[in-house]
């Protein structure tokens, strides 16, 4: 398998600043997705939120345990991932973009491999404890 792109940032921005950051969800996501199960029962066609534009995405699993080979000697191991088709492709510098069904955040988008894209499960993103030391919480009010 070849790895095409993987990356994920988290970043502070004070109270006072929200208004210098943009994104492609803003005025979208007004709920995070809670259970796993469900992502394969939505009302709405799930769509990945990138910089390059709107992308649908059909899911074709929800693997527990999902690896990724980053070199010879180095898998990572993830657990709870969403497998889905994207059309068109993702491009590069798409990582880290919003996996939406509807008004529903379900997941980020965080590697294409063999022309398939994998998500990170949103509820797990956004877990107490998740991030030592940080707790991280969906901001939906404004533009952040």
């Amino acid at each position: 398998k070849k790895l095409s792109s993987m990356d994920a940032a988290i970043a502070y921005v004070r109270k006072n600043s929200r208004n210098l950051v943009s994104s492609r969800i803003n005025n979208g996501a007004r709920y995070v997705q809670d259970k796993i199960d469900d992502v394969d029962k939505f009302d709405h066609p799930l769509k990945i939120h990138t910089k390059h534009g709107i992308i649908n995405a059909k899911i074709l699993s929800t693997p527990e345990k999902f690896p990724v080979p980053i070199s010879s000697d180095l898998t990572l191991w993830f657990s709870r991932i969403i497998e889905y088709k994207p059309s068109p492709l993702t491009k590069a510098g798409d990582s880290g973009s919003a996996l939406l069904n509807g008004t529903v955040l379900v997941g980020m988008h965080f590697v294409i491999i063999n022309n398939k894209g994998y998500a990170m499960f949103a509820k797990d993103i956004f877990a107490p404890g998740i991030f030592k030391g940080r707790n991280l919480k969906l901001v939906t009010d404004h533009n952040i």
